[in-house]
C-alpha cells in the first residue's frame, strides 16, 4: 500500500500545482494515526514511528515533485504488460546518455519511485495532461549484465493505470515515453521494517 500512500497528495499541494489526488482521505485516516502521549506496550511504541515516517516520504516525493524541471529521466523504448489486475509491466530502457550535462542519465534500481512522461520533464504540469492524476510507480527488479534478467530491463509495479500506447505485436510505444525518477525507497523500508518487527509472530521473526 506504499505507492497508495504516495499517490495522495494535500490539497495545498494540488491547488499549488494543479495535481489531483487520488487517495481518499478516509484511506489516509486508516493508516496514519496521531502519536499517544505514553505507550503500554513495546509494540504501540515502535508503531508510533509509523506516522513520522509517512509524513517523511511525502515530504520527499512533494520535494523531487517541485524540482520536477531538474529530474534525471530515460526513454522508454519497450513495455510489455505482465499483469493486468496489479499494473504490472516490464520496461526496456534506452542506453543513458553519456554527455555529463544531459540529464537523460537515468539508470533505474530497485525500490526507485518512478512516474511515466509522454514528454521530456520540464514542469510537474506535463504528468497532468488531459487533465488526468500523474501515477506513481515502483521499482521491483532491474536487469544486469551478470544476471538472468535482461540489462536496460525493469520490472515496475504502479497505482494505476499508465498513459502508454503500445504496438500490440511489437510492444513498442506508439508515442516517445519516459521514466522519470524521484526517490528511492529502499532506507525507508528498511526503516518501515523495524517497527513492523515488533508486531510478528514469534515464527516470522528471523
Amino acid at each position: 500500500w506504499w505507492l497508495e500512500l504516495l499517490q495522495w497528495r494535500p490539497r495545498r499541494y494540488a491547488a499549488r500545482t494543479g495535481v489531483r489526488p487520488r487517495l481518499s482521505k478516509a484511506l489516509l485516516a486508516r493508516r496514519v494515526k496521531s502519536i499517544p502521549g505514553t505507550f503500554t506496550s513495546k509494540i504501540t511504541y515502535l508503531n508510533s514511528f509509523t506516522c513520522p515516517l509517512i509524513e517523511e516520504v511525502h515530504a520527499d516525493v512533494f520535494s523531487a515533485l517541485d524540482e520536477y524541471a531538474q529530474s534525471n529521466f530515460i526513454k522508454t523504448i519497450w513495455v510489455e504488460k505482465l499483469d493486468d489486475e496489479k499494473s504490472i509491466f516490464c520496461f526496456e530502457v534506452a542506453e543513458p546518455a553519456k554527455d555529463p550535462k544531459s540529464r537523460e542519465t537515468y539508470d533505474p534500481k530497485g525500490g526507485d519511485i518512478i512516474v511515466v512522461s509522454l514528454r521530456k520533464p520540464q514542469h510537474v504540469s506535463d504528468l497532468i495532461q488531459n487533465k488526468a492524476s500523474y501515477v506513481l510507480g515502483s521499482v521491483l527488479k532491474c536487469g544486469d549484465k551478470d544476471g538472468d534478467f535482461p540489462p536496460n530491463c525493469c520490472i515496475v509495479r504502479f497505482s494505476a493505470a499508465i498513459p502508454i500506447e503500445v504496438d500490440p505485436e511489437t510492444k513498442l510505444p506508439v508515442a516517445p515515453s519516459f521514466a522519470v525518477f524521484l526517490i528511492n525507497m529502499k532506507t525507508y523500508i528498511r526503516i518501515w521494517k523495524v517497527p513492523s518487527y515488533g508486531s510478528r509472530k514469534p515464527e516470522q521473526k528471523q
